[in-house]
């Protein structure tokens, strides 16, 4: 029986169109791990302010980047990552993709690793630091929508896997070729951003984040995005042989 690998990304509309969008941002931002005010102010401003305006400007920006055969990048490539990593690991393993909100859906994918005889999987969120809206809202959809089948299956999660060293090599492959060519001056790392409430809200005991001017750096808090996306930053400056000076954050 083999083992199941859930590959879990966070979804993308089904096409670039107003009406598609707006699924997928009505499911997206109604969530309370994302958008994390009280159930009423998250109604009000995804109704009356979101959903009536972003779905055309979005389906907009999505039609400059979609492909006219494959559809989405973020479906295809990410399509493309499950079929390569169920060809290297073999017959053992039954590999599936889910999105966390959109198709290929988590609830669809379990019902596939039902139909292979799979009873145990291994959840690997895409995500290589650790944020409750992304990872956190993975785990816990995954973790309840299990719960409501009839067998429910074993689940285990990949933590964060913002300073594995395998993460850290495959940027390094990617980075290393275009720093030797361009010989920039200075170094721009940039990743996703997050309201500093929800960074103070991973911080269960209120003595860490942003307690001074240095929290981020010791890693005492395990669920601190910001942390982790600085450690990022580090180990891959580290690697590239650029000095402090030489890049930002």
């Amino acid at each position: 029986m083999p083992t199941g690998l859930l590959l879990v990304n966070l979804g993308t509309p089904d096409a670039p169109t107003p009406s598609a969008v707006r699924r997928y941002l009505r499911e997206f931002l109604g969530d309370p791990r994302v958008l994390d005010i009280n159930a009423v102010g998250r109604a009000l401003l995804l109704h009356l302010v979101i959903l009536p305006r972003r779905p055309a400007q979005s389906a907009h920006a999505y039609a400059s980047i979609w492909d006219d055969k494959r559809g989405s990048p973020l479906l295809y490539h990410s399509r493309d990552l499950a079929a390569a990593v169920a060809e290297k690991l073999g017959p053992a393993w039954h590999v599936e993709l889910a999105m966390r909100y959109g198709q290929p859906s988590l609830g669809v994918a379990l019902h596939a690793f039902a139909e292979a005889g799979v009873d145990r999987i291994v959840a690997l969120p895409l995500f290589p630091q650790y944020a409750t809206s992304s990872t956190g809202t993975a785990q816990a959809r995954l973790m309840e929508l299990a719960g409501e089948r009839w067998n429910v299956p074993a689940l285990d999660f990949v933590p964060a896997f913002h300073d594995d060293p395998g993460f850290l090599a495959a940027f390094e492959h990617v980075a290393r070729p275009v720093l030797s060519e361009f010989r920039p001056d200075h170094v721009l790392f940039s990743f996703h951003g997050l309201p500093v409430r929800q960074i103070r809200k991973s911080d269960h005991g209120g003595a860490i984040c942003f307690q001074s001017e240095t929290c981020c750096d010791d890693g005492k808090n395990p669920y601190c995005y910001r942390a982790q996306s600085f450690a990022t930053a580090r180990a891959l400056a580290s690697r590239l042989e650029l000095t402090t000076d030489r890049y930002t954050v």
